[in-house]
């Protein structure tokens, strides 16, 4: 709970706080940390704070709290009491969000030091101690949404990048695929050209005048110059063939 003093007053319409249950006159703290009453803050139009001319939500003004004046309690308030409540102040002033974090640590510093001068009584100023604590946890939460919005921008742009490099591979791997497919058929086309004009010169080769039998004179049986000119240009000729993964048959005769 945010405690103001009670000798405080509105800085707009300069009338003092008061402790009953109206809202209107009670002390309210906008973003910027500056405060001043619920009736001042609904009349301004734009919502601009007054003195730092910081814009702030309607929303989310927060209620303070007055302290019970030293009267009403029927003690005078103390000086170290006095120090304690204006360092709490000072702690409520600071814990808006757009506090530079230099102003909030030089609070913060003041308020530790004071604190182990004055007490070494841990339960010792309840009010102030928790106001220190919440101040340090928000502006931790503050401090890890910062580097959770960096890490988020980081992984972001990774993710982009990785994808672009997905894509440029996947192109890559495209038109090497491409290439390769139509090397292939460059390479079949050039295979089956060479074939074909292998096997038109072996039949041309094998139907030569110079294999026919009329070349040679007539005989009742094959010459011995016949069977040598056979095994010497047919026979190799279908081995070559055969090389060239064409099945021609052999005469038994001929083996």
């Amino acid at each position: 709970m945010l405690v103001v003093h009670p000798a405080s007053y509105c800085d707009v319409c300069l009338d003092p706080y008061n402790i009953t249950s109206e809202p209107t006159n009670s002390p309210h703290a906008i973003a910027c940390g500056h405060i001043f009453c619920l009736t001042c803050l609904r009349n301004l139009t734009p919502s601009i704070c007054p003195l730092c001319r910081k814009t702030f939500q309607q929303g989310s003004v927060k209620k303070l709290h007055l302290a019970v004046p030293p009267e009403l309690d029927g003690a005078s308030e103390s000086p170290e009491n006095a120090q304690a409540s204006s360092l709490l102040q000072r702690v409520a002033l600071v814990s808006g969000e757009d506090v530079p974090d230099a102003e909030v640590v030089a609070v913060l510093t003041e308020v530790d030091e004071w604190l182990s001068q004055h007490s070494d009584d841990a339960n010792s100023n309840q009010p102030l101690r928790a106001a220190v604590a919440s101040l340090q946890r928000y502006k931790a939460l503050l401090d890890q949404t910062e580097r959770d919005k960096v890490e988020h921008r980081r992984l972001r742009h990774q993710l982009k990048s990785s994808r672009r490099n997905a894509d440029h591979d996947l192109k890559t791997s495209r038109a090497v695929e491409e290439s390769l497919l139509s090397r292939i058929q460059e390479l079949e086309s050039e295979y089956a050209l060479e074939v074909s004009d292998s096997a038109a010169s072996a039949a041309d080769e094998f139907t030569s005048p110079r294999l026919r039998s009329s070349s040679y004179p007539a005989c009742k049986h094959r010459s011995t110059p016949y069977r040598t000119l056979a095994f010497n240009t047919v026979i190799p000729l279908i081995h070559f063939l055969r090389h060239l993964n064409l099945s021609l048959p052999i005469d038994s005769h001929l083996s």
